[in-house]
């Protein structure tokens, strides 16, 4: 009998289990409609390369960071005054999306709170901003489409150098 077999064997089965261990580490699975960043201990995040759809090795000491890039809504409800000081109640709903390719520039100047440290304080600062100029009357008739138009318009402008589009 061989006497390297034994150890040829404990070494297979050693890296084995050190393998299984590690999957959960190692193997991380991207989504459709996903896309990662890598942030590499030794060298930062990689802010320049974003990883598409499908199973991905990395080191055990490196993580991957997750984002969806598909069409994503949200819903929020505030009270803003109108221009005559009344107190009305509006219900949002948005649509937004990641930049793709800025995804690594969005996790390293924003995080992974995006929406609640970007979207919606802009939204909602659009929201007071525009609703404020007219009068309720205006706001759930002859002018509804005009508001709605100038708090995207406002809104995309400043949330668009920030890696998001709505």
């Amino acid at each position: 009998m061989n006497p390297k077999i034994p150890k040829i064997a404990v070494i297979a089965f050693l890296s084995l289990l050190a393998i299984l261990f590690l999957s959960s580490r190692v193997f991380v699975k991207i989504q459709p409609g996903e896309r990662g960043v890598l942030y590499n201990l030794f060298s930062g995040l990689q802010t320049d390369k974003v990883y598409t759809q499908g199973l991905k090795m990395i080191a055990p000491w490196n993580k991957m960071f997750i984002y969806d890039v598909r069409i994503l809504e949200d819903k929020s409800t505030m009270e803003v005054l109108s221009k005559n000081g009344l107190t009305i109640k509006t219900e949002l709903s948005y649509r937004y999306r990641l930049v793709e390719d800025e995804i690594g520039l969005l996790h390293n100047e924003i995080g992974e709170n995006y929406l609640e440290s970007i979207i919606i304080p802009e939204i909602r600062s659009a929201t007071r901003e525009v609703i404020g100029k007219y009068l309720p009357e205006e706001l759930y008739s002859t002018k509804r489409e005009a508001i709605q138009d100038e708090i995207f318009a406002f809104t995309s402008a400043r949330v668009k150098t920030k890696h998001i589009l709505l």
